[in-house]
């Protein structure tokens, strides 16, 4: 998506199948997919959201081998540990529960800001 543009792209790039879950610690702190156990830690940063999110990308973590996108947490648009190129987006995960989390601002379609 080029720079500043807020516009929703029409299927350049599908994320189809690809779901919003929640991330699983172990005992050690390692962040792992809930599904395939797969530690995900090092994978830390902007990866795809579903086609059916308010935004492009989502930061956090995803695993490879199940096409899950596990979200870092927000707790408001302007939290004090955001830059000024990241904000927060209210998304649905697989589960129906829905919450905030951080996107860059490049990727968040217009009106869909938290």
């Amino acid at each position: 998506m080029p720079e500043g543009s807020t516009e929703r792209q029409t299927a350049l790039t599908s994320h189809a199948g690809r779901e919003i879950a929640e991330p699983v610690r172990d005992d050690e702190r390692n962040v792992r997919c809930p599904d395939c156990d797969k530690v995900v830690s090092a994978s830390k940063g902007s990866h795809p959201a579903p086609d059916d999110a308010p935004t492009d990308r989502i930061w956090g973590w995803q695993c490879g081998v199940c096409e899950n996108t596990l979200p870092s947490n927000a707790l408001r648009e302007n939290a004090p540990t955001f830059n000024d190129r990241i904000t927060a987006v209210e998304v649905t995960f697989r589960d129906g529960s829905q919450r905030l989390v951080p996107a860059p601002k490049t990727h968040v379609y217009s009106g869909d800001q938290a």
